[in-house]
């Protein structure tokens, strides 16, 4: 039986979603980086950065042994989403490497490798998904959201990063690209994830952390929004208000998402969900949380309000479970091999 387990051990089967751990870690850091607890956040960039490194190790062996299986995981219905998570871990990797730790060349290089990777990776996923794939509508779920996100998140990375570079001008405007695109983009999958559950079942036990997802383009929206004006130096009062209003939407989408959170967890047995945990969309519970929940300290320090601030400190501790939770389940997997195994039902043949 061990002999048989082992023998399904391969890098062909590692998942690229494992690179939202990057995500997620990054940003918990950044998170606990806005409550003064630097030291802490410190010590979790060091993680995170391992944790990457090993991450890029295993994907980039799988990329140079097995490029076929590269290219059908961009075919698959949720593996062709997964694969934003990619360049989305250099901009997250990057900001943190600059806020945390005060790195500015080794973060910009980061951050500008990860924009380059996220356009071509959303032009390259949204081809296939109008040329080659066919998916059932009651197929859509959370991961649908990681393309905009990508979008959204580089201007959140890079503009803080502009100050000082002779070609910041004409960076410039191309961050309010991405910010467009990203934007938009989040329009359209919300409204097609929103019908999606109004006409079907809620989705999957597995795909649970997915539904948080949608946290991630308002939590990324509200920061990229006030990081692109204070890097133009714009002047424009209300600009809180309307980061306040955009915060709103998530705020309801937090309530929803937790109430189905909640229900499951007394509908499945605790075994399901430690088995869960070694899956990489756990992660999705943690990257998400930690864009609300930052957008939230910086409305909290804007706006000098306290309920902003009492809100934010709850949400870091719900944060904190969630982290802890997904990094337990890494652990597992990566100790274990589990993270080279394939998915139950997944064919293992050559």
């Amino acid at each position: 039986m061990k002999a048989g387990l082992l023998s399904r051990r391969d890098v062909r089967f590692f998942n690229p979603g494992w690179f939202a751990a990057t995500m997620g870690g990054s940003g918990f850091a950044l998170v606990l980086f806005g409550a003064g607890l630097k030291e802490l956040a410190s010590w979790i960039m060091g993680l995170t950065a391992f944790i990457f490194l090993l991450t890029l190790l295993l994907w980039g062996t799988k990329l140079l042994l097995h490029p076929g299986q590269v290219w059908r995981d961009y075919h698959h219905p949720l593996l062709s989403q997964m694969q934003a998570t990619f360049p989305l871990a250099f901009l997250l990797l990057g900001l943190g490497v600059d806020v945390v730790w005060g790195m500015r060349g080794l973060a910009l290089g980061l951050a500008l490798l990860g924009a380059v990777l996220v356009l071509l990776n959303s032009v390259l996923t949204g081809f296939l998904i109008f040329t080659r794939l066919r998916l059932p509508f009651e197929e859509a779920n959370g991961t649908w959201f990681i393309p905009p996100v990508s979008a959204l998140v580089v201007p959140m990375a890079l503009a803080p990063m502009l100050k000082g570079l002779p070609w910041a001008d004409e960076a410039y405007p191309f961050l309010w690209v991405f910010f467009g695109l990203g934007f938009v983009l989040f329009l359209w999958v919300g409204s097609t994830l929103f019908s999606r559950m109004y006409a079907h079942d809620r989705p999957a036990f597995q795909l649970l952390p997915s539904l948080w997802i949608a946290l991630a383009p308002v939590g990324v929206g509200v920061l990229a929004l006030e990081a692109l004006l204070r890097a133009g130096s714009l002047d424009f009062a209300g600009a809180f208000y309307l980061e306040a209003a955009f915060w709103g939407l998530g705020a309801w989408w937090f309530l929803l998402a937790l109430g189905v959170l909640l229900e499951d967890l007394f509908r499945h047995p605790a075994s399901l969900w430690l088995r869960q945990a070694a899956q990489p969309g756990v992660w999705g519970l943690v990257f998400p949380l930690a864009a609300f929940t930052r957008a939230t300290q910086h409305l909290a320090q804007a706006l000098k309000s306290q309920a902003f601030a009492l809100l934010a400190g709850g949400l870091l501790l719900l944060l904190t479970l969630f982290y802890l939770y997904a990094l337990w389940g890494l652990a597992r997997a990566f100790l274990k091999g589990e993270a080279l195994m394939p998915p139950p039902g997944a064919k293992t043949g050559p």
